[in-house]
């Protein structure tokens, strides 16, 4: 089916994926995940124009402005093309996003190549992932999951071609890029490094039951340690780096660094959630999303699955794929739950198991026809799904959130500091007004050790100029206690009051 047309397809799917992800573009930031989205957005507004430093300020919790948590590739990317080009903001880290996604192919290429999958039938793989609504809906928005997901999958792919070539420099690129995506996004990465370790460690070990060769057994170890350890290493480095930063700042020390109290449980999860229905029920309802819409979704997934356990052709590489994609929800299970976008990371791999049970049937003269059955299922619960899933969002292009921030820059002086109440830590309000910020996070437990590290960034804020207390109704924290704080360290400002701003 793929002989020649192909790349025709791919080169569709392409054109799919460019024309969905331009619906919408010209929107703001106050979409699905906006926390998210305005707070990267806060990382490269304030990298425009200036030098680059390791200690970046993303000015959303107050002094000391520099909170980092991933290295931040992607926003400098974005700020230096907006230096360059004189580019809008939000739609420059549209556009970034966007193309390491399109780019995210040229890896997945060769990883189903390294699977020893012909040429024409490796392009099915590129075309499913493409085509994708889940990936390009959170590709278009303002985020490093795509810019996290490229580095992943070249680093997995380049290790796969050094073990094959037994190449010491495909070893150098594989180290290198497994570095850069360890710091870009760990989560993302330990994936990918725990897939490389099991796919590679299995070779080693096939190699030397076949051969039982001393010297390539050392060899191929040495290599994989090269390649596992040394990116682990980097993103240690990074975050220990990231968390003596964050210990200046009394709310990121709190809440952010890998030493405070919520970080495990907020990261992993706890026990139950690892084995409450109701929690896997909630993750695995988004995997249609990477597929289509949601009913065609469920039936191309289950008759992928069921014919790979009849027909027996790629099954080890369906298998090996759906383990890979209930890997990160597994370990991160909390994080998968909370965060739908997560799946940016383990997406791939179930894309790949539809995949590879596809090209095993167009493989088989016999269930061809199946396959290209449900090549045509697949690509109509594409084109379709994208609808379905963005079409609520992306018509409203929550404009209200511009008129917010003039109103904001109206009242307030340039270089002046805001205190928002109301929006927990979301950067949202902040980023638009264009206002260093100390936004108060809402502590749903309460508890002194809380109110203390607010206070203790409300008197940090000495010698700075805060110009207004800016409440996103509705507020929970109690208005009067912020009044009080910042009178006591020496600040009686005005009050400005946001009604009926919609919160994604």
């Amino acid at each position: 089916m793929l002989h020649r047309s192909g790349p025709w397809l791919f080169a569709l799917a392409m054109v799919f994926a460019l024309r969905m992800a331009s619906i919408g573009w010209g929107n703001t930031l106050n979409e699905a995940h906006s926390f998210r989205q305005s707070q990267t957005a806060t990382t490269a507004f304030y990298m425009v124009g200036k030098p680059f430093t390791l200690a970046y300020e993303t000015p959303v919790l107050g002094k000391p402005w520099a909170i980092p948590m991933e290295f931040p590739l992607y926003q400098l990317i974005v700020a230096r093309i907006v230096d360059l080009f004189y580019s809008p903001l939000d739609q420059t880290g549209r556009f970034v996003a966007l193309m390491f996604f399109l780019l995210t192919n040229i890896p997945l290429y060769r990883l189903v190549r390294a699977a020893e999958v012909s040429a024409n039938h490796a392009w099915l793989p590129l075309i499913l992932f493409t085509m994708s609504p889940f990936y390009i809906f959170w590709s278009r928005t303002f985020m490093i999951e795509s810019t996290a997901l490229f580095f992943s999958v070249a680093y997995m792919a380049a290790a796969i071609e050094a073990s094959r070539s037994e190449r010491w420099w495909w070893t150098g690129i594989a180290t290198a890029l497994g570095m850069i995506a360890a710091v870009v996004k760990v989560t993302t990465f330990l994936i990918y490094l725990a897939v490389v370790g099991v796919v590679l460690g299995a070779r080693e070990y096939s190699r030397w039951n076949r051969d039982r060769d001393r010297a390539a057994l050392r060899a191929g170890i040495t290599r994989l340690a090269l390649m596992t350890s040394i990116p682990f290493v980097a993103a240690v480095a990074w975050v220990r780096f990231t968390d003596t930063v964050k210990a200046e700042n009394p709310l990121a020390a709190a809440y952010l660094s890998s030493q405070s109290a919520p970080f495990y449980s907020w990261n992993y999860g706890t026990l139950s959630q690892k084995t409450s229905g109701f929690v896997w029920y909630v993750i695995l309802g988004w995997a249609p999303q990477l597929v289509g819409v949601s009913w065609l979704a469920w039936l191309v997934l289950g008759a992928a699955l069921a014919v790979t356990l009849v027909h027996r052709r790629r099954w080890r590489e369906t298998m090996a794929c759906l383990a890979a994609y209930l890997l990160g929800p597994f370990v991160f299970t909390n994080l998968y739950f909370v965060h739908n976008y997560y799946a940016n990371a383990n997406g791939v791999f179930l894309i790949l198991a539809v995949a590879f049970s596809i090209v095993g049937l167009l493989e088989d003269r016999r269930w061809r026809g199946i396959g290209v059955l449900l090549v045509g299922l697949a690509a109509v619960s594409a084109g379709w799904g994208y609808w379905e899933f963005v079409g609520r969002v992306l018509a409203n292009h929550n404009g209200e959130i511009r008129d917010a921030g003039a109103f904001i820059r109206s009242d307030t002086p340039e270089d002046s500091v805001i205190v928002c109440v109301g929006s927990d830590w979301s950067p949202l309000v902040s980023y638009y007004a264009q206002r260093r910020a100390l936004n108060l996070p809402m502590d749903p437990e309460g508890g002194q050790a809380h109110d203390a590290a607010i206070a203790a960034a409300i008197r940090l804020l000495e010698g700075e100029n805060v110009s207004a207390i800016v409440l996103c109704e509705p507020v929970t924290y109690p208005v009067e206690v912020v009044k009080q704080r910042l009178r006591e360290a020496g600040f009686d400002v005005p009050v400005l009051i946001l009604q009926g701003l919609q919160r994604y």
